[in-house]
């Protein structure tokens, strides 16, 4: 089999789509965040809980979620 150049022309960045950004910077992995909220099929409708914690500049916030398929529901949020 021979060398075969690849050609990366006008035509080709015409149609080329760029990543999102937060993915071209490196800062999401959108497979590890899709992971972390769908549940597995074999358990039907059971919800998932996720803890979620932000650092604000006074306060540590915790929230509790819940992710069923239609939308998130915090179940309790805590301020430290």
């Amino acid at each position: 089999m021979g060398f075969v150049k690849v050609v990366k022309n006008k035509a080709y960045f015409k149609r080329y789509q760029v990543k999102l950004k937060r993915r071209r910077e490196g800062k999401t992995d959108y497979y590890a965040r899709k992971r972390l909220t769908v549940q597995d099929k074999n358990k039907y409708n059971t919800p998932k809980y996720r803890i979620i914690v932000r650092f604000t500049n006074r306060d540590v916030i915790a929230q509790v979620s819940r992710y069923p398929a239609k939308q998130p529901i915090f179940m309790w949020f805590m301020c430290a």
